[in-house]
């Protein structure tokens, strides 16, 4: 039985950018085609913006999916993602 995938962020060296990506790239399979995950064609970052806003871009599957929302706060973003990323990815095998 396939579990949901977990997602990590790691903050850009500038600061007010997080990237994040699977925690298990290798075991991440995408939810939907069974197919496994394909980093070239995945997104999950947060941007503070000057407003103090947190814009969310998130990518997956077709290069064409680039989709962006507005947040007011850094757990608001990262729990969407969250939410996004265990949605579209699942763990297929322990290693």
């Amino acid at each position: 039985m396939a579990r949901a995938a977990d997602i990590v962020f790691v903050e850009s060296s500038s600061g007010r950018m997080w990237f994040g990506r699977p925690l298990c790239p290798s075991n991440t399979s995408d939810a939907s085609t069974g197919k496994s995950f394909n980093e070239w064609r995945f997104r999950a970052i947060i941007r503070e913006l000057p407003n103090g806003r947190y814009e969310t871009t998130r990518q997956a599957r077709s290069p064409h999916g680039l989709r962006t929302d507005l947040f007011l706060t850094y757990p608001e973003a990262q729990a969407s993602l969250i939410r996004w990323f265990q949605r579209n990815f699942k763990i297929t095998s322990q290693g």
